[in-house]
């Protein structure tokens, strides 16, 4: 795949850089952490709960209470995305050891928390997701790949794209693999002093096709969907704009 990733020019990420430098000036501030705190806890951890459901055909609304089970998904959520933070800020790279971590507190109590899928799939819109017994090792050269001096000459945009169509064409996991390949694949630019891309449930149809037409190899509106997300988290931290209501579950 990455012989038909087109990198961007640095030029044409200048809006999100430029409001990296202007965060970097003001987010010790009180406020600012404030309205950080706020972004990635439970804004975050509601947008990529929803988004899984929303992408399930669940319906979503904006209501006082949410269903039970989305509230301790959104409590693990907030858990793991607190662990890839301090990932990112004491580790050069992850490893596949990092991966499981983040899924097993990710899933709480099921089953398959911190376990690679057990089950193969069947191919789907032409996608035929990696055999059951290859996963390990096709990670594993992931993330040698991920270390190499070509990959880190990208753009933490582009790093982030690659790593999330790379394991949303892995699978890695039987339960829980999209908001998991969503949260991990942020690594790189909480790394690099960016806010995560957070992905709104609202947007599911435009991620879903981006989703696919990345496993074509047609990569930009994935770039082009994260540019966004990255810029909307900047907005909120600068007080450029409030976040949009969040979502709740409703039974079906």
């Amino acid at each position: 795949m990455a012989e038909h990733f087109t990198l961007r020019t640095r030029s044409q990420f200048a809006s999100i850089i430029d409001m990296q430098k202007r965060w970097s000036q003001v987010r010790e501030e009180p406020t600012v952490q404030e309205r950080w705190r706020e972004l990635i806890s439970e804004y975050w951890a509601q947008q990529n709960c929803a988004l899984d459901n929303e992408l399930d055909g669940l319906p979503m609304v904006s209501m006082p209470r949410a269903d039970l089970g989305f509230t301790a998904a959104v409590h693990s959520h907030v858990c793991a995305a607190q662990l890839l933070i301090d990932l990112a800020q004491g580790r050069p790279y992850l490893n596949s050891s990092d991966l499981l971590a983040v899924h097993r507190v990710l899933m709480g109590l099921h089953s398959s928390a911190g376990r690679f899928r057990e089950q193969e799939l069947q191919p789907s819109g032409g996608h035929e997701p990696t055999d059951v017994e290859l996963i390990a090792p096709v990670v594993e050269n992931v993330w040698q790949w991920f270390r190499s001096d070509s990959f880190m000459e990208m753009h933490e945009v582009e790093r982030t794209a690659l790593m999330l169509i790379k394991l949303i064409d892995i699978h890695p996991f039987d339960c829980g693999n999209g908001k998991t390949v969503r949260l991990v694949s942020n690594f790189f630019l909480l790394k690099g002093g960016y806010p995560p891309a957070i992905i709104e449930a609202a947007r599911s149809a435009e991620y879903a096709a981006a989703a696919a037409q990345a496993l074509r190899l047609h990569t930009q509106p994935m770039v082009d969907l994260i540019v966004a997300a990255v810029d909307s988290s900047f907005r909120h931290l600068l007080n450029e704009s409030a976040l949009p209501p969040t979502f709740h579950i409703l039974n079906s």
